[in-house]
């Protein structure tokens, strides 16, 4: 009877419409500060819009969501809001509904966000409900300092363990976020692709090279490309799929296993726009060694918009072009010239050959737990009490031994298997904004110090949820202060940065100091230690700076 009874006012002209309805956030109703505007429906699209009411009623479980533990919290409720922003659906959790939505502020009505409240990270184990629909977990947990019972070792680290068991049992390791993926382009151990590979070589422009595909015979389970290379004229050899349309989106590049003769050539890519400008693609270049097989993988950012050989400097990503992720053909280019006719040192005239297995797409594993640190926390237990009490003013001070305490949730993440990644803030500046935006600077085995704030921490953040490259690191962020980092968004360098840091397995063979062992906290300074410590001249500037008391 409901139902026919809204059926027959919908398709009333005259019925008028609220413009907000309650949405369930998993395991309960929003609060009325947490609702989503749902436009009015227009006078012949009444039926429409009810439907789409029915249809989002059913939607109580997100998909594919980014759960933040902490989200009442200072840092937690800007990372929140930066997920938001981003278009991820987030699901904001914390003790209680109302002090969630009051922290997210006019946030705790966007679209996408679900509220759940009751979560006590003290308790034995949290309840797998917190984790329907994520795919991806961000811990933004901080002690309390007026409640004894939610101190730092209560939170920081065995808050965080409880987490971490949490996310193991909700099998998070395995979510779509988190898992590796590719798919293949080519078949090349039946040979059933090569009939639609075609010659590109330097004939076309009076050249005299020339080049050939060989099918999989016998045992093998390849094909092979090969040619003769003359410099005298074009001095390339090339081999397309001109009609190969297909899409790039929710992957990170392409993956090519191949033997080649130790020459450096080059893969090519066209989008859909580009498909009928001949001179027009975008290339990435790959080494291969004489006689062995290497996987060589070509993340869509390595790839270079040319024209011939000219570099097209102003040209849009690869994948962010008017086509999107739409490709519509591949290439293989071996050329005695490398980009802006600079020479290819890894080319030679004569006989070629590469043996192709394999050319595919690839996704890299995202962090499935991303866990908002400190700097500082490496440090404090890598230092003697003498070299401490020479240290910045919050490794001394070290309130509740947090440092300390993180650094075991740190290491207890580190070796659980869960795909994850750190994130060391700086010291945290008062207020979430800051003075506008500013690039960021990343650091590892925690030798650098500074400021950043915490909508510039949650930049960092986000970042590193959807970046192919920081599953497995730990490392340091802070703002740039010098002048000509001032007014400059963050995100796009920050991906770069994300991949020059070294994983957490290799820092012994890259030149960065293993982990130190996880230790108690150190006796806290005495009150007389603390004045000290506070009168620190260094303390005094920033307070200057900050315009009140230390944070």
């Amino acid at each position: 009877m409901r139902i026919l009874l809204l059926l027959s006012l919908a398709a009333c002209q005259s019925f008028v419409v609220p413009n907000t309805v309650g949405i369930r956030g998993g395991s309960g109703l929003r609060s009325n500060s947490a609702r989503m505007a749902v436009a009015a429906p227009q006078t012949g699209n009444a039926f429409k819009w009810l439907t789409d009411i029915f249809s989002f009623s059913k939607a109580s479980v997100p998909k594919d969501a980014v759960l933040v533990i902490g989200a009442s919290g200072r840092a937690g409720r800007e990372v929140v809001k930066e997920l938001l922003a981003s278009g991820r659906s987030v699901v904001a959790a914390g003790r209680t509904q109302s002090k969630i939505t009051e922290a997210l502020g006019d946030a705790a009505g966007a679209r996408g966000l679900w509220v759940k409240e009751g979560l006590d990270v003290t308790a034995e184990e949290i309840p797998e409900t917190f984790f329907e629909g994520v795919t991806q977990v961000v811990s933004c947990l901080g002690p309390s300092f007026s409640d004894p019972a939610l101190n730092a070792e209560a939170v920081d680290y065995r808050g965080n363990a409880a987490v971490l068991r949490a996310c193991e049992r909700a099998g998070l390791a395995s979510t779509a976020a988190a898992a590796a993926a590719s798919a293949p382009l080519c078949d090349f151990a039946s040979g059933a692709s090569l009939p639609e590979w075609a010659p590109l070589d330097d004939v076309i422009m009076g050249g005299k090279s020339s080049s050939a595909w060989d099918a999989a015979a016998g045992d093998r389970d390849f094909a092979r490309w090969s040619g003769e290379l003359v410099t005298d004229g074009g001095g390339f050899c090339g081999t397309v799929v001109k009609k190969l349309n297909f899409d790039t989106a929710g992957y990170d590049g392409i993956r090519l296993v191949v033997r080649g003769d130790g020459s450096r050539f080059k893969f090519r890519l066209k989008p859909a726009d580009m498909a009928q400008a001949n001179e027009y693609q975008y290339q990435a270049s790959f080494d291969t060694v004489d006689g062995a097989w290497v996987t060589a993988e070509l993340p869509f950012s390595a790839f270079t918009a040319v024209r011939r050989n000219d570099v097209i400097y102003a040209a849009p990503p690869v994948d962010k072009g008017p086509s999107g992720t739409k490709m519509s053909s591949i290439g293989i280019v071996l050329s005695r010239f490398e980009y802006n006719e600079y020479a290819n040192y890894k080319c030679k005239p004569g006989p070629f050959s590469l043996d192709v297995r394999a050319i595919e797409l690839y996704r890299h594993a995202r962090p499935a737990v991303v866990l908002v640190s400190s700097a500082g926390a490496e440090r404090v237990n890598r230092l003697t009490a003498e070299e401490r009490a020479k240290d910045i003013p919050i490794v001394q001070l070290n309130p509740q031994g947090i440092l300390n305490w993180k650094f075991k949730a740190e290491t207890a993440l580190r070796t659980s298997g869960v795909p994850y990644a750190i994130v060391r803030a700086a010291g945290l500046l008062p207020g979430a904004k800051g003075d506008g935006p500013r690039l960021l600077q990343l650091g590892q085995a925690d030798r650098f110090s500074g400021r950043i704030t915490r909508a510039e921490l949650a930049k960092a953040v986000a970042a590193t949820l959807n970046s192919p490259h920081a599953t497995g690191k730990t490392f340091e962020v802070r703002r740039d202060e010098s002048e000509d980092a001032a007014g400059v968004d963050p995100l796009p360098t920050l991906p770069a940065q994300l991949a020059a840091l070294v994983p957490d397995r290799d820092r012994a063979v890259r030149a960065l100091p293993p982990f130190p062992a996880a230790r108690d906290p150190p006796p806290p300074p005495d009150a007389a230690g603390v004045q000290a410590i506070l009168s620190d001249p260094r303390v005094r500037a920033q307070q200057a700076r900050d315009g009140k008391g230390a944070e």
